[in-house]
């Protein structure tokens, strides 16, 4: 080793055996900030939760409304259609009827 590198370690060294005489090298330090990281991603978790929750209930609530839409559309066209085959049924009746009266003054 050259005589930096010794200097260097030598004070490493001392470093290290002043932590040693006023505490746990940090440990402590590091526990109580991982016990944080810990809660915090604990806390993600439940809003991670709680967020998917409520958007399938969106997304569940926006297919319901979808869903009766439909129905709603197509109970119209049925009644639609109902009120089109009633009209024309009572327009041909009507003018039978009268193909009928003037076929019979006619002939007669």
């Amino acid at each position: 080793m050259s005589e930096v590198s010794r200097e260097e370690f030598a004070m490493l060294r001392a470093r290290v055996e002043e932590i040693d005489h006023t505490g746990s090298r940090g440990v402590g330090a590091l526990s109580v900030q991982l016990t944080e990281v810990i809660k915090d991603v604990a806390d993600v978790q439940r809003q991670l939760t709680e967020f998917r929750r409520e958007h399938k209930r969106q997304h569940d609530h926006a297919d319901q409304v979808r869903e009766e839409g439909a129905r709603r559309r197509e109970r119209q066209r049925r009644e639609t259609r109902r009120y089109w085959v009633a009209t024309i049924a009572v327009v041909v009746t009507s003018n039978l009827g009268t193909i009928l009266i003037l076929a019979a003054t006619r002939h007669g």
